[in-house]
């Protein structure tokens, strides 16, 4: 090392015209001596990281770039206006030419990984390169202040289920610290060894190894570093998490690809998947784009889809061992005065690069730091033009001469889905503190962090043993359509997959008024229940000769109160019991376990609500001091719509907490037939709220057990025809019908052959698709379903429920089998085994 001589020049490399064909500038600058340099005048800023200093002239369209640090090299006077005399950059080296204690070190912020399903926060290592004594000393490594401060605050935290600290090792060391100490195994095994003292010393459960601040340049750079994440295994044992944090620069050039073991001894690869666009560069653009196909970007290899793609197709990593990066911090460039266009998006235009932390700017000239708060801030600036680019899944803000590229709920969502339904190791959140801690802008504090927590699923089923005969921890509702004289394909009986299903929902019995238009409150209960025609009322019967076929599975029957609101009145207030008796007799004629009551479109008032209360006490006392169904008491659930969000207005929740389950009907948003709408989005976005997870939380923030709660998931499509020339969510339309999954498929795969690809609504799980005919088709896929099966799971609900199966492919005319829906996820989950 002491051998090494650095060269360095006094000249400098001017480019011109550097605005010109998209900021590329000329392909070779030109060499300018010290003298010439000197003199230019424009902004100037120094590079402390490559030792370089850039002047800029936006008038001249001229920039330099320099290793001799241009005014502090001069002197006072010179030829330049400086009185520096001869040779001032060789005065300047000789004069501060030197032995430094602190050659480089590492100064890395909170890192938060989530780990599903549990998040663990990675405090961050130090490795220092000291001279001391005239003899060089490597590989020291301890936790930075702020790492420390992390560990201690974390050791002293009591809660039931505390994350795991996992130190991160090197983010700030350049590449030639990292490339000495892992080219000597001397080095790489004294750095274990302190780095297992110091997981010790703190109680940390893993090791992230960071060589993400520079690239890896040298053949040997990924031998080494190979080298070094094997022994660190070894040494460490299986019962320690052993992770890899990559930069896209190093996985675009392929500089990992020669480290085949890789998927043997880490258990994740970190992607810095939030770093593909930096300020340094001269124009502007997303450090954290999602989607590759997309004409905006020139290298779909720079999106997070691409880098997951790399490092699952190429270099052959489980998805599992994937952890997308996503950061709090905000991206700050100014634009140059010619190109404050409105573009959209405002990509490729031209920028001042900074080599240091980006400031925003407010309007007085302040400088504040880049943060959560201050994003929001600038959005509700009304002078601020803020834009969703769908495409790629990213926001962005142009307010004046300043651009900002963002992460906000919405992209992280989208994120956060995409990884889950891809099914990868989990979430990185970097700099987590700018992620508004104190709740400012907006109220809620660490928002980003909220949205991951409560997007992100996993792929967890319920255990085969946790199943009981008379009531499975985890349900699968899978409701059948009694078939009417008019319906031309009518699904029988005789393929419902019972083994498929925890329960079937026989759809649906009336409980109306006789089909009198003044009956007496007598004549009402000598017919109460009906079906729809004769043909369902055979279609029940044939039902009841399968029996055999269902095992331990419950038949329930979906009971529909259809009449006046006056008429309902007059039976809770007079026959209640009655109406208890006439169920129960119900259900024992044709074989039933149990009853689901929908009758909430009629409860009105306080009188409605203390009535109907009634009737549902009644009836769970009736059903269970029953003949029990094959050995399990008949049940009572209630179904509700999504219009119903304040519980209490019309139910005792204490009374709600006693029946089988509170099933949530689906529902459309915007909920109206007369603008194109989605079919049951589980996530609220962009102003939309009518959501399950909306819906689920209201419910249990009132009191009600989760357990109880059942989504029940359509498994039709909805057609509409547009009345404009308008393509899009919330636009005038009309003409809405109902169609099965048989037919969607032969609308997304035209006469041509040409499939139609859904559009996937990543943040909220939902789809749609535009067909030939410009229809506007709001549908279920296998990842909508499979998602918000394992949602239920994640949230600790009572179950899911398809409705129904008659407009699932129970014919398996799409090609996927029979009942793609119903099987979208693994069968065990399903079927709650």
């Amino acid at each position: 090392m002491r051998k090494i001589v650095v060269g360095l020049t006094t000249g400098a490399v001017v480019y011109r015209n550097y605005l010109v064909d998209s900021l590329r500038g000329e392909a070779e600058g030109e060499l300018d001596s010290l003298q010439e340099t000197c003199g230019t005048i424009g902004e100037k800023i120094l590079d402390t990281a490559t030792a370089t200093e850039m002047v800029k002239n936006t008038h001249t369209h001229r920039i330099v770039f320099s290793n001799a640090p241009i005014e502090a090299s001069l002197g006072k006077k010179g030829e330049c206006g400086l009185d520096g005399g001869k040779f001032p950059a060789l005065r300047m080296a000789a004069e501060n030419m030197q032995c430094v204690d602190d050659v480089g070190h590492i100064v890395h912020s909170s890192l938060l990984h989530q780990l599903a399903p549990s998040a663990a926060p990675a405090a961050s290592g130090r490795m220092l390169a000291h001279r001391r004594r005239g003899y060089p000393m490597l590989g020291e490594v301890k936790l930075s202040e702020d790492g420390a401060a992390t560990a201690r605050w974390i050791r002293g935290w009591h809660v039931p289920r505390k994350p795991k600290l996992v130190i991160s090792l090197g983010p700030r060391a350049t590449s030639d610290i990292w490339r000495i100490v892992t080219s000597l195994q001397y080095y790489r095994q004294s750095v274990i060894r302190q780095l297992q003292a110091l997981m010790t010393e703190w109680r940390a459960s893993g090791v992230e190894i960071s060589w993400t601040l520079g690239q890896l340049d040298l053949p040997s750079d990924a031998t080494n570093l190979e080298q070094l994440v094997g022994e660190m295994r070894k040494a460490v044992g299986t019962n320690t998490t052993v992770a890899l944090a990559v930069s896209h620069l190093s996985t675009v050039s392929k500089r990992y690809a020669s480290m085949t073991t890789l998927n043997k001894t880490v258990d994740f690869v970190v992607l810095h998947s939030h770093r593909f666009h930096s300020t340094r560069q001269p124009f502007t653009g997303h450090h954290s784009p999602l989607f590759a196909k997309s004409e905006i970007l020139p290298d779909t290899r720079n999106t997070v889809e691409g880098m997951v793609a790399e490092w699952h197709a190429t270099l052959k990593m489980k998805r599992s061992q994937i952890i997308m990066g996503i950061t709090a911090e905000p991206l700050s460039m100014n634009l140059h005065g010619n190109d404050r266009a409105d573009a959209s998006p405002p990509f490729g235009m031209g920028a001042t690069p900074s080599f240091s932390m980006p400031l925003l700017r407010s309007e007085d000239g302040d400088k504040r730091a880049v943060n959560g708060k201050r994003v929001c801030e600038l959005e509700r600036d009304g002078a601020s033009r803020t834009e969703f680019i769908e495409s790629i899944g990213v926001p962005f803000l142009v307010n004046g001469a300043q651009f900002v590229a963002y992460e906000n709920e919405r992209s992280v969502a989208m994120k956060t889905t995409w990884a889950s339904l891809n099914q990868l190791g989990g979430i990185a959140l970097f700099e987590v503190q700018l992620d508004n801690p104190e709740g400012e802008c907006p109220k809620q504090p660490f928002n980003l962090l909220n949205t991951i927590i409560r997007t992100q699923v996993c792929e967890t089923c319920v255990r085969e043993d946790d199943v009981l005969p008379c009531n499975s921890p985890f349900t699968t509702s899978c409701s059948y359509r009694l078939p009417t004289h008019n319906e031309k394909r009518p699904m029988p009986a005789s393929r419902i997959p019972f083994e498929s299903c925890t329960q079937v929902v026989i759809e649906e019995v009336l409980l109306n008024q006789n089909g009198q238009r003044i009956p007496t409150v007598t004549t009402m209960l000598a017919r109460t229940l009906n079906f729809r025609d004769d043909t369902a009322r055979e279609a029940m019967v044939k039902l009841t000769s399968e029996q055999p076929h269902m095992g331990m599975k419950r038949t329930i029957v979906s009971v529909r109160c259809d009449m006046t609101n006056f008429w309902f009145k007059q039976l809770l207030r007079n026959k209640g019991q009655d109406i208890s008796r006439n169920l129960l007799s119900f259900i024992g004629n044709y074989s039933l376990s149990g009853i689901e009551l929908a009758c909430d479109h009629l409860i009105e008032d306080e009188d409605d609500k203390g009535a109907f209360d009634s009737l549902v006490r009644s009836m769970r006392k009736h059903l269970i001091d029953s003949t029990p169904y094959m050995k399990c008491h008949h049940t009572l659930s209630l179904r509700l719509p999504i219009y119903t969000r304040n519980l209490t207005e019309k139910y005792d929740v204490s009374t709600l907490n006693t029946v089988q389950h509170v099933v949530l009907e689906p529902f459309s948003d915007p909920p109206r037939d007369v603008v194109t709408h989605v079919n049951s989005p589980l996530f609220p976005s962009n102003g939309h709220d009518n959501d399950i997870d909306t819906i689920v939380r209201t419910w249990r923030a009132v009191g009600l057990d989760k357990a109880k709660i059942i989504i029940q998931i359509p498994a039709y499509a909805t057609l509409q025809d547009f009345t404009s020339n308008l393509t899009e969510i919330g636009v005038a339309a009309t003409n809405p019908r109902v169609i099965g999954q048989a037919q969607v498929c032969a609308l997304l795969k035209p006469r041509l052959n040409v499939t139609i690809e859904p559009t996937m609504q990543w943040d909220r799980i939902a789809a749609y698709a535009l067909t030939e005919k410009r229809e506007w088709m709001s549908m279920q896929n296998q990842q909508t379903i499979a998602y918000k099966i394992f949602y239920a799971v994640r949230e600790q609900l009572g179950g899911v429920g398809l409705l129904s199966l008659n407009e699932d492919d129970w014919e398996g005319r799409c090609g996927s089998g029979e009942f793609p829906l119903l099987t979208a996820a693994r069968a065990r989950c399903l079927a709650g085994v």
